[in-house]
C-alpha cells in the first residue's frame, strides 16, 4: 500500500493506473471517469482548476512497449473521481489513499525544508518554470477555443436577427422611406411592377408568382368601415428593386 501515492515534480499525486488497480476497474473506465470530471469542470468555468489537478501524461506498456495515456491526480482530483466509488471495499481504499496523501505530503514538506545546493535550486526553478509555461499554454488554447465559440454564437445571433428583420412585412410607403432620397408609395409600387413582383388587376395590386415569395396580402379596414386587402412586402424587397430605381 506504500505505492498508492507518490511524489511527481514536487507534488504529491497518484495516477489513473493505480486507481484502476486498487479499485478493481479497467483503466479505460477510470480514464472515462476522469475525463467526465474534466468536462464538468470546463462547463462550470473551472478549467484552470482541472489543469492544475489533472495532468495528462503517458506510460509504456511493459509487454507490447507501446505508449498509452494516463493521468496524474492530486488529492483533490482523486477525491472527485473516487466520489462515486461507494462499495464498502471502495470506501476502505479511499481511506487508505487519503492516509497516504497525508503521509506523502509530510514527507515532501521534510524534503522541501532541507537545504539544497545551488544547482538543485536552479533545477527546481527551471522545472517549475516549464510546468507553469505548459499550464499557461493550455489555458491560452482553452481561452482561444471559448473565444471562437462565443464569436460563432454571436455571428449566428446577429445573422438570425438580421434575417428576421429583413423578413418583416411593411407597406410600399415604408419601403420608400428606406431609400435615399425617399420614394413615394406609388413609385415603389411601380418599381415592384417593373421588377415583376406584382401587377394591376381590377384596380388592385396582386402579387405575381415570384412576388408571393416576398409578400403577404393583409386585411385592412377603410375609413368607411369596409374591409379590403393590401399587399405588404418583406423589407429585403428594397434591395431587390434597387436596380430598378
Amino acid at each position: 500500500m506504500n505505492n498508492l501515492v507518490f511524489i511527481e515534480n514536487d507534488r504529491v499525486v497518484t495516477d489513473s493506473l493505480t486507481v484502476a488497480a486498487v479499485f478493481g476497474k479497467e483503466h479505460r473506465n477510470v480514464l472515462a471517469d476522469i475525463e467526465n470530471q474534466i468536462s464538468k469542470l470546463n462547463e462550470a468555468g473551472e478549467t484552470e482548476w482541472g489543469v492544475l489537478n489533472f495532468q495528462q501524461t503517458q506510460y509504456q506498456h511493459p509487454q507490447n512497449k507501446q505508449w498509452y495515456k494516463k493521468y496524474y491526480l492530486t488529492e483533490e482530483a482523486f477525491t472527485l473521481v473516487a466520489f462515486s466509488y461507494i462499495t464498502p471495499e471502495a470506501m476502505k481504499m479511499k481511506v487508505k489513499f487519503i492516509q497516504e496523501f497525508k503521509r506523502m505530503k509530510e514527507e515532501l514538506q521534510k524534503q522541501i525544508s532541507q537545504p539544497k545546493s545551488q544547482a538543485e535550486m536552479l533545477l527546481i526553478y527551471a522545472q517549475q518554470f516549464v510546468e507553469q509555461e505548459r499550464k499557461l499554454k493550455v489555458l491560452e488554447i482553452e481561452t482561444q477555443k471559448h473565444s471562437s465559440r462565443i464569436e460563432q454564437i454571436e455571428n449566428k445571433i446577429e445573422k438570425r436577427m438580421t434575417d428576421e428583420f429583413m423578413m418583416q412585412l411593411v407597406t410600399p410607403t415604408q419601403i420608400g422611406k428606406m431609400f435615399e432620397p425617399a420614394l413615394s408609395g406609388k413609385k415603389v409600387n411601380k418599381l415592384l411592377q417593373k421588377a415583376g413582383f406584382q401587377w394591376r388587376v381590377g384596380g388592385e395590386w396582386v402579387a405575381t408568382v415570384e412576388g408571393k415569395k416576398y409578400s403577404s396580402s393583409e386585411p385592412i379596414q377603410l375609413p368607411d368601415g369596409k374591409m379590403t386587402y393590401q399587399l405588404k412586402w418583406q423589407r429585403r424587397v428594397k434591395d431587390l428593386i434597387q436596380s430598378e430605381v
